[in-house]
């Protein structure tokens, strides 16, 4: 009998050497854990680096188109160029006829003081020739062109863009 239970027990602890001890386990487990810890680490920052370098690439992308965008404000004489259109507009009775630049690119014109409001991404400004250099502007309707004049913004019911240009001069 002696000789069935020490065999049992010998072969028992046998078993028990080829397997993981339960300390082996918890720590191959705390490994795999920790593995797979900085996998997610590395992924996830790999993400915010990627997520990052697209806002950073956004970001230039935009001011690359919108490079002209700086600069304006009102009471400021610029030069801008876009395409002359002619429209039509009115406030109750009054129906005025009158010339629209659209802008090659969008443009912010900043408020100097409390008279304006600045105007963001602006496509299209209100254009007053100056008749001493523009005697016909329908001649130019449809045409790319680069005007020059102060900016202001809507002041009277014959204002009917958020920023127009008095006496243009064509460039």
């Amino acid at each position: 009998m002696k000789t069935k239970t020490i065999t049992i027990i010998i072969l028992t602890l046998t078993l028990y050497k080829c397997g993981p001890s339960n300390e082996e386990t918890k720590a191959k487990k705390a490994k795999d854990d920790s593995i797979t810890f900085a996998l997610n680490a590395v992924n996830t920052a790999r993400e915010s680096e990627e997520k990052a370098m697209k806002a950073a690439a956004d970001s230039l992308a935009k001011l690359a188109s919108n490079a002209d965008n700086t600069g304006y404000a009102f009471e400021q004489n610029v030069e801008l160029t876009g395409t002359l259109s002619k429209s039509a507009g009115g406030v109750m009775e009054t129906i005025d006829n009158f010339y629209v630049l659209e802008l090659t690119s969008p443009i912010d014109v900043t408020a100097p003081n409390a008279d304006y409001e600045t105007q963001k991404n602006v496509d299209e400004i209100q254009i007053g020739f100056n008749s001493d250099s523009v005697s016909n502007p329908d001649a130019l309707l449809n045409s790319k062109i680069t005007v020059r004049g102060d900016l202001y913004g809507q002041q009277t019911i014959h204002d009917h863009r958020s920023v127009l240009m008095n006496s243009a001069v064509v460039k």
